[in-house]
């Protein structure tokens, strides 16, 4: 019972705080007072200067769309597709005229003598197809080995983080501890044995 009048009093405190939302909403705050007019002859100039401007807000601006005029929803439209047109046509472009004047400045010709011939080290010219990318360097450093029934090794990365690993265990994804050899290890590394 106490935990149903917890709810009805949460779920009323919630409806009220709504219903005071949209009451300050709906009355918008108050205005501020305006101050006691004098006399009636200040009245008609601050109603003129008030409609001057009024009307310059009123002239067109170019930002602004026009309100649209009302036409029939019914007739048929500018842009409809006759009974007889093939729909899948492609319009004629139209021809455009020079007016004479250009802003786009006019191309030099400087010919391909200016251009030096694209050389590679191995003396080839040209373009020669793809590249082969450089093959990938082992990040680790033998840091220290644990001889044993179970041999070990310890490598270090870039970062100075040590990593323990056993025989048969993997270094990362792409290197193997092969065997331990006194102070020697032996790796399996992208298919090569280093």
């Amino acid at each position: 019972m106490n935990r149903e009048k917890k709810q009805l009093v949460v779920l009323g405190v919630l409806a009220l705080m709504i219903v005071c939302v949209g009451a300050f909403q709906m009355m918008g705050g108050e205005a501020p007072a305006a101050p006691p007019v004098a006399a009636k002859a200040e009245k008609k100039t601050e109603e003129t200067a008030t409609s001057s401007t009024e009307e310059q807000s009123k002239v067109a601006n170019p930002e602004v769309a026009r309100p649209l005029g009302k036409r029939d929803p019914f007739a048929p439209s500018e842009f409809a597709i006759s009974a007889n047109q093939d729909p899948f046509t492609k319009p004629e472009p139209t021809v455009r005229r020079s007016t004479g004047t250009s802003t786009v400045p006019p191309v030099l010709d400087r010919g391909a003598s200016n251009t030096p011939p694209i050389w590679e080290p191995g003396g080839r010219q040209g373009d020669t197809g793809p590249l082969i990318p450089p093959p990938p360097k082992f990040g680790y450093v033998l840091s220290g080995f644990v001889h044993g029934k179970y041999p070990a090794a310890v490598f270090s990365d870039s970062t100075g983080n040590q990593k323990l690993v056993e025989v048969g265990g993997a270094i990362d994804a792409s290197a193997t501890l092969v065997a331990v050899y006194g102070s020697k290890v032996k790796v399996k590394f992208h298919e090569q044995t280093l």
